[in-house]
């Protein structure tokens, strides 16, 4: 029996898996998950009743798998699609250094877009609410909204940067360092391990919630304009141009 994501359309942590997933050619089932209303289920799922948990899961043979990382490697062991390993065993110190770079930036990012929407752009809200659940609750569903992002900010309070501002900067300054030591194969493509690897996944997704990409996460205008980084400077376009052609070459693109 193949195994079970339980993901987010939006998120680029359930993309980043679903991107190694695809790219081994593991097969698998996927069931969407909706924060807050599909809580009980998943806590039933995992057998933990109790602190936090969030997705991508993967529930296989073996357990549930909780980690994006993680998840990420077991696509690398059961995959047979694409005979390069995601996971070259030589480089495993530098794939958790892009992972833990990734890791930060993406919850930088995700607190100043949920601030934003909280703040400044509330109809955002509605995105966070099925609509059947809209249609039944009306304007209180946007209460209900809030209160959510309220509680997932809490609950990601302990790995928020204190100044996500500046860990988004040293995020893109840290990428552009390390493609600018690259050299482009024959495709025109510039891998950071030389050739395609996870150190290339978490890093394009890393940029998700600074600039969101144009594919593969779904995200309403409102949710695009709250996710895009304010204080972004001048002077990494080609860190997006990256990103989106490595998006370009996806299976499925």
């Amino acid at each position: 029996m193949p195994p079970t994501l339980w993901s987010l359309s939006y998120s680029p942590w359930s993309d980043r898996v679903r991107w190694a997933l695809d790219h081994r050619g593991v097969a698998y089932t996927r069931t969407a998950y909706q924060p807050i209303v599909g809580e009980p289920a998943m806590r039933l799922r995992l057998r933990r009743w109790t602190g936090p948990i969030s997705v991508p899961v993967l529930i296989t043979e073996s357990g549930p798998l909780t980690d994006s990382f993680d998840i990420a490697r077991y696509a690398d062991r059961h995959g047979t699609a694409n005979s390069a390993a995601l996971f070259p065993s030589e480089s495993a110190d530098t794939l958790r250094r892009f992972n833990t770079l990734s890791e930060t930036a993406l919850a930088a990012g995700r607190h100043l877009g949920l601030r934003r929407v909280v703040e400044d752009q509330r109809e955002v809200l509605d995105d966070y609410v099925p609509a059947p659940v809209r249609r039944v609750l009306g304007h209180r569903a946007r209460a209900i909204a809030a209160a959510g992002i309220h509680r997932t900010l809490a609950k990601y309070a302990p790995v928020t940067p204190q100044d996500p501002d500046d860990s988004l900067r040293a995020f893109l300054d840290a990428l552009g360092e390390a493609l600018d030591a690259t050299t482009a194969t024959a495709s025109g493509h510039r891998y950071l391990l030389g050739e395609f690897s996870y150190a290339d996944i978490t890093m394009a997704e890393g940029l998700s919630f600074i600039r969101p990409p144009a594919s593969h996460l779904r995200l309403s205008d409102g949710a695009r304009s709250a996710y895009t980084w304010a204080q972004l400077p001048e002077g990494y376009d080609a860190l997006f141009a990256w990103r989106d052609a490595l998006y370009a070459s996806r299976p499925g693109s």
